[in-house]
């Protein structure tokens, strides 16, 4: 998680909700802060909202915004071995003359930290929103953000990247962004794997939807219609959603989820400040996969669940 920073102060309530539920889990918390001036400030704040520290483990480095599932890592293991790639990051394609290049730099920070091998691939952009995988060998990705991102690129050129850097035998591509959608059209606000073959789609049923459902039904995925964007966290025996507008949608949420997650408990968690961002509760931070062992020469399904 990166810290929310002195321009993002509005996110500090959030983001320590976000923390309480976390660390009720009791495993580490990786918190990035700019400076050691703020690390302090961040502590002194979270213990005044009641958040014990023993889980957290602080780190300074320079940072530009709050949101690390956009610009930190993928996490990959293969056979067992974890590694993470570093990826191109240029502010979800946007123009806005928002500074970036600290938050480019993050995941190499991190593999440090870490002690993990990096895989540097700082010349193809690609964000941890904007791809899910099966573990099987299939990816499913919006071409319109990754348009946005890699303009120069073609998809031919594209899906040559994300298959030899990823290992992937299929390419599945939504088209479409929402003008509302701050994530500049990243597959996570559209569409989740929750096993190898079956897909939660937002059942918004705007063109892209119906679109990419007609798409992974043709190749053989059950298609399950989801009440809202699929942006929970999964965590080891918890799943953190963002809070939904009515109890009938947090009902068919939660039963739907515990079909497919029946070990682990469902909480609605409420963040304004971010949903007011235009984010939700999946940009906040990246989780890490545990090591255990997974078959050869596959991506695991943990490379991207958050």
């Amino acid at each position: 998680m990166q810290w929310p920073s002195p321009y993002e102060p509005e996110l500090q309530d959030d983001y320590a909700t976000l923390l309480k539920a976390l660390t009720e889990d009791q495993f580490p918390i990786h918190i990035l802060t700019a400076s050691s001036d703020e690390q302090k400030n961040a502590i002194s704040f979270l213990k005044n909202q009641g958040i014990s520290p023993k889980t957290l483990l602080w780190h300074i480095l320079p940072i530009d915004s709050s949101w690390l599932a956009n610009n930190g890592p993928l996490f990959i293991k293969e056979n067992g071995t974890l590694r993470l790639s570093d990826w191109g990051y240029n502010n979800l394609g946007k123009t806005d003359g928002v500074p970036f290049d600290r938050d480019d730099k993050i995941p190499t920070q991190i593999g440090k930290i870490l002690r993990l091998p990096i895989d540097d691939i700082n010349d193809y952009v690609l964000e941890s929103g904007n791809i899910e995988i099966n573990g099987q060998g299939v990816g499913l990705l919006n071409w319109d953000a990754q348009r946005k991102r890699n303009p120069k690129l073609s998809q031919e050129e594209q899906e040559k990247i994300l298959r030899d850097k990823l290992g992937l035998s299929k390419i599945i591509w939504a088209f479409g962004v929402d003008l509302n959608d701050s994530s500049n059209g990243q597959i996570s606000n559209i569409a989740r794997f929750v096993d190898a073959h079956t897909v939660f789609i937002y059942q918004n049923k705007t063109h892209t939807s119906l679109t990419l459902q007609a798409m992974l039904q043709n190749d053989g995925f059950t298609t399950v219609w989801y009440p809202s964007p699929p942006t929970w966290i999964l965590t080891n025996d918890t799943i953190l959603h963002p809070e939904m507008a009515s109890e009938d949608q947090k009902e068919k949420a939660e039963a739907l989820l515990q079909t497919f997650y029946p070990d682990h408990t469902v909480k609605f968690i409420p963040t304004p400040a971010i949903i007011e961002k235009g984010h939700s509760l999946k940009d906040a931070l990246l989780r890490q996969p545990s090591l255990s062992k997974t078959p050869k020469a596959q991506v695991s399904l943990e490379l991207i669940q958050r």
